[in-house]
């Protein structure tokens, strides 16, 4: 996996990364102005393309073991967000995010904590963001 550091938003991928889900009976693609940033297939391969965005792990530390789990999550939720994916896949995606920072070297009892944050606090993560409108003015 390759990214880099951001000022602004934190991490962007500048190679495409491709990971199984486990997500069979759903397939969607997360695009905005033309972009695609992440394609969800029919066999539950997920590909994130280079140039998306994400902000690493909510609330700790970002380390190695966990970007590659963070985006990945990252992405699905935003799926759901967009309401591209249905919610009922949070669970599926949480219990990705632990599987991946295990393969990714931490250890189970970290990767079971992190999966307990995301299980209690990441549900409102995936309903639509209300738009912010602000005040129109004319003059």
């Amino acid at each position: 996996m390759k990214y880099q550091e951001l000022k602004g938003y934190k991490y962007e991928l500048v190679e495409s990364l491709t990971t199984q889900t486990g997500i069979y009976d759903a397939s969607t693609t997360l695009y905005s102005g033309g972009v695609y940033y992440a394609t969800l297939s029919p066999d539950g391969f997920l590909t994130i393309h280079w140039g998306y965005q994400w902000d690493g792990m909510s609330g700790v530390g970002d380390s190695k073991q966990s970007m590659r789990a963070s985006l990945v999550h990252d992405v699905l939720y935003q799926m759901m967000r967009a309401e591209l994916l249905d919610r009922k896949y949070k669970d599926v995606a949480d219990r990705l995010f632990e599987k991946i920072l295990i393969e990714d070297g931490a250890s189970k009892l970290n990767a079971w904590i992190c999966y307990q944050g995301v299980k209690m606090f990441g549900k409102k993560s995936t309903y639509p963001e209300k738009k912010r409108r602000g005040k129109i003015i004319e003059i």
